[in-house]
């Protein structure tokens, strides 16, 4: 592999309303919950034989701004997509770091609710298509990782 390239894959989940990506020894998986629809659970599992250190305000469910999300609600009849407004509230980054061990994995939850003001009025009658992403580590060493989730509407 040339320097400077990384090997990003995107991976099936078993169930429907997951999505997993790889780059390197990293791998990260967004899941809707079963109990919520409107809560993602995002897993950051460390493949790799050194412990992973991640600046807290790089993991998105502890700093809202570590997570960029993008949710459209979809008219599948007209061929549309509407975005839904992301609400931005002041939210300063946790100090410290997250340590994920060696072939051991971190997760954590994320409610859309508190993202997006107008989503459950969204969902009532129609899908949501959900874009995620997120980056971990500086510079060189920067990875960046990003999925598709699509949430059905209970009445779509």
């Amino acid at each position: 592999m040339a320097a400077g390239f990384i090997v990003v894959l995107a991976l099936r989940c078993e169930a429907r309303d997951c999505a997993v990506v790889k780059v390197g020894a990293i791998s990260v998986e967004a899941r809707i919950s079963e109990k919520d629809p409107l809560v993602v659970t995002l897993s950051i599992t460390n493949g790799s034989s050194t412990d992973l250190i991640i600046d807290k305000s790089q993991v998105p469910w502890t700093s809202y701004y570590a997570l960029t999300l993008k949710a459209f609600r979809v008219d599948a009849l007209n061929g549309q997509l509407s975005v839904l407004s992301r609400s931005k509230p002041i939210a300063d980054p946790p100090p410290g770091v997250l340590r994920v061990p060696r072939y051991e994995a971190a997760s954590g939850s994320i409610s859309l609710k508190r993202s997006f003001a107008d989503i459950e009025k969204a969902l009532s009658d129609r899908d949501i298509l959900l874009f995620w992403s997120f980056e971990i580590g500086y510079g060189e060493a920067k990875k960046l990782f990003h999925g598709t989730l699509l949430i059905h509407s209970p009445g779509g």
